[in-house]
This record gives C-alpha cells, structure tokens and sequence, in this order.
C-alpha cells in the first residue's frame, strides 16, 4: 500500500543549491560548537538488540562484532532574506551510544557572530532500539544552564508498533511533572492501525478526558479507504463528527485520491472541502499532486506539485506551481531538491529517529534546500539550505558465522543475479530488500540459478540468501 501524504512533503521540504556560495560555518566554530557539548546530559546507555532477532536467538553460534557505519553528526541550516544574504543559521549536533542509536541532539542558534544553545533532547531506547523517551530541555541564557521543559513516554505493542504515548511537562514554579496529553493506538488482527484515541489530563478535575478519536476502515485489499476523525464536547459528553478522508487506489495499490470531506452538524452532512490526486510513474514513484478545493461550481485548482527522480530512483526535486485565478494559469512558486551520496545506502547510516522513517531517505543525504521563483527576474531565489555532516562509527552488532564459501554475481549487475555455493544442490530462500530496508524480492531458487533484477531501480540492493539454517547477508549494486 502506497498512501502518499503531504507529510512527507512537508518532512523534507528543503533542498540543495549551492550557487558558488560558500559555506558560512568554519571549522573552528564546529571545534568551538563540539566542546560545548562538554557536560550535557547523557542519554541511558543501550544493550545488544541484534540478540532479540528471532534467528540470533536461536542460534548459539551469533558472535558479537563491530560493524562501521556513517553516523550524521550535524545538520547546519542557513536562510537567506529576499535579497539573497544569508542571515540566520541553526545547527542541529547528533551523539550516539556504542550500539548506533542517536542518545541526544542539541540545537544551536547563530546570532550576528554568536552561536547559543537553544534546544536539547536525549533519547532512551528499549532493547528492540525502539525510542521509550525523549526528554526536551531549554538553554536558560540567565543562568546560564538547562531547564527541563517536558518528556514523552512511548510504548509498543508486542509486535512492535505504536501502542501508546504520553506526553508530560515541567511546572516552571513548582518544578513538578504533570501530564499533559497522552495517545492510544488500536490495530485489527491483520495488523491494520484502526482507532487513535487521544485523551487530555485537565489539572483542576485530576483526570484524563476523551479529546480527539480517529477510527479507519479498510478494504480486503487491508487499503485503507476512510478515516474519520471526532472531538469530544467536555460540557456535553458527546462525540462530534469533525472531518472525513477518503481514499481510493489504482491496480498497483498507489493512493490516487484523496477526498477531505467536513461536517456540517446542521444537517448532519458531510461535505467536500478539498481533494488530492497523485499521478505515478511506471516504477509506482509519485509524479504529480494536484491540490483542488470544493466551491459552489465544482473542483478549483489550487496547487500542482511535480516530483523528478534520480538515476538511483531517489526523490531529486520537487516543484510547486499555484493556479492565478486571473489569468487562468499555472505560475512557478518553490523548488524544493536533494543531492546524495549513493555509494551509502540508508542501512549503512547511523540517523536520529527523526530520519528514521522518512519515506524516501534510501541514501546518504548530503544536501537539500529551497528556492523560491522570483517572477520580476525570472528566475530561482536560494533562500534555504540544509547540509548533513557525518563520519565514521564503529557499533556493535551480532552476526552469523558460515561455514560455505559462497558466490554471488555479477556484481554491479544489470538483470540476472546468480547465487553460486559449492559441495551444496538443495533450494536456497534469497530475500532482497532495496536500500530503505524494504523488503521487495522473496524467492526460493535452487544452487547456481539466478533471480530477475531486470525490473528493479537503479541502485543498492541488499541480500540475504539462507541455506541450511545459516545465513548470508551481502550488498549489490543495479546497473
């Protein structure tokens, strides 16, 4: 199922130009920024989650080892005024536990010639690496330290998705912790999320009480085709009908409309306000969004997006236009666009949890930002950009050992890829997954037979071929 929101777009909407400007920040204020984290406070460490893979359990002969992997150290933003200087600069500074997950990040502000701490979150993980806290804290400027200001609690069901969180945060007088806000997740036994329910702590009653209530339906196709979201009257102790969305899919599963519909508790009717259909690539890539609200006379456009991609199959750009009523016509508004390292596929990236599930991030992002057109010169103004600073991390991990010696080829390869393992004629369960992580081949062939790539992306691809019980895992690039 590929239901595509404007939350992605919104996730990542900057990109990269670079123009001939240089870089603002120097080096000696990274050194400067770095030793200012001298002191901050430190996250819970982590233990072994590879161990709670159910093969690893299983299997006595896993050994723990080290694995090297491209931790993103920093984000450093600038943007610019309509006139094109640069004038506002955040920097965004990453620290991780032994076994790679992000333990805090630390927000930085740059005013004039100064840069000042402004934010600080840290992270607590379970041994599943699933995040269980993130506390935030303020740069008090007067005393000259870190104020805690709220921290969310998160839990999971045994499957490993959503269950719960809850929000708390700091009386600033009397320096105790009271909730705030809390989330709870329903799913049906296919594993669908079906019902959010969210609740809101009022002080004065000491209690929680129902909020906001999302339930969604979906299809035999387990597509979700309606969500349909209620408020809570206090006062009345009832639920009201607030909005509605429906969806509707192509062949391929690809989300093609989206219908926003809202209720009118006059009549007890809902009705259209806006809609959202996507156009797809042959790759089932999205190519176009068309944003249209509801009037008397029918569907008006309001804004067209359209998404370019690289050789890899990776986002490259996406541009904005919106409908002029005047003249009729479609005019340029904002340019969002990426550039990558694709010699770094996102498994072998250390990322805050923030990155970890963006849709898209399949390589190491280097730069993105955002331009805007300017109508009098024709042309694109800078007036974001965002670049990513990473290094190199040993982390600790648990592998299988094998006894077989194995070949696979070619290797870059272009269809046909061959899985070769001598003194062995039984099948052999290959798994390919593409660089996201995502699972997209499962097939059983026999010894020296080949699996078809023909169809696939460009790109890295990852395998894991199991024979006997044991395990081989490898990279492969498609040509």
């Amino acid at each position: 199922m590929k239901h595509f929101s404007l939350v992605f777009v919104l996730l990542l909407s900057i990109s990269y130009f670079t123009n001939g400007q240089d870089n603002p920040i120097t080096a000696a204020e990274l050194t400067l920024i770095y030793d200012s984290q001298k002191g901050l406070p430190e996250s819970k460490s982590i233990t072994d989650r590879y161990f709670e893979h159910a093969h690893f359990k299983n299997n006595k002969a896993a050994f723990k080892t080290r694995v090297l992997k491209q931790k993103l150290d920093s984000t450093y933003r600038v943007q610019s005024n309509p006139s094109g200087t640069w004038y506002k600069y955040h920097l965004n500074v990453f620290e991780y536990t032994s076994e790679g997950y992000c333990s805090s990040e630390t927000k930085f502000t740059k005013d004039s010639t100064t840069w000042d701490p402004r934010d600080f979150v840290g992270y607590t993980y379970n041994k599943s690496g699933q995040v269980i806290t993130d506390s935030l804290a303020s740069w008090n400027i007067d005393s000259n330290k870190w104020n805690s200001k709220s921290y969310t609690k998160y839990e999971y069901t045994e499957s490993g998705d959503p269950a719960k969180l809850t929000y708390y945060y700091k009386d600033e007088d009397t320096g105790l912790w009271f909730p705030s806000w809390k989330e709870e997740f329903t799913y049906d036994s296919n594993g669908n999320f079906i019902k959010l329910e969210s609740s809101e702590f009022i002080g004065y009653y000491q209690k929680w009480f129902p909020k906001l209530l999302q339930t969604n339906e979906y299809n035999n196709q387990q597509q979700k085709i309606t969500e349909i979201n209620s408020e809570w009257k206090l006062f009345d102790t009832i639920w009201v009908l607030n909005d509605k969305r429906i969806y509707s899919y192509d062949v391929n599963n690809n989300n093609t409309l989206m219908v926003h519909q809202f209720y009118n508790t006059a009549d007890s009717i809902f009705y259209s306000g806006f809609q959202e259909i996507y156009s797809y690539n042959q790759s089932n890539q999205i190519t176009q969004m068309l944003y249209q609200i509801k009037s008397n006379v029918g569907w008006n456009n309001r804004v067209k997006i359209y998404y370019t991609y690289d050789s890899y199959g990776v986002l490259a750009d996406y541009t904005w236009y919106y409908w002029y009523y005047v003249t009729q016509d479609w005019r340029k508004s904002r340019n969002d666009f990426y550039t990558y390292d694709n010699d770094y596929s996102k498994s072998e990236l250390l990322l805050p949890p923030q990155y970890e599930n963006v849709e898209g991030y399949s390589y190491m992002l280097v730069n993105n930002g955002v331009s805007t057109w300017d109508s009098v010169s024709s042309s694109w103004i800078n007036v974001e950009l965002l670049t990513h600073y990473y290094s190199e991390q040993y982390v600790n991990s648990t592998i299988y050992p094998t006894t077989k010696d194995f070949i696979v080829y070619p290797n870059p390869v272009t269809d046909e890829l061959y899985f070769s393992f001598p003194n062995y004629n039984g099948p052999v369960s290959i798994q390919i997954y593409d660089a996201a992580g995502k699972l997209i081949q499962v097939v059983e062939i026999q010894n020296n037979e080949c699996i078809d790539l023909s169809k696939e992306s460009k790109g890295i691809y990852l395998y894991q071929a199991i024979v006997n019980n044991e395990y081989y895992m490898g990279k492969v690039v498609k040509w």
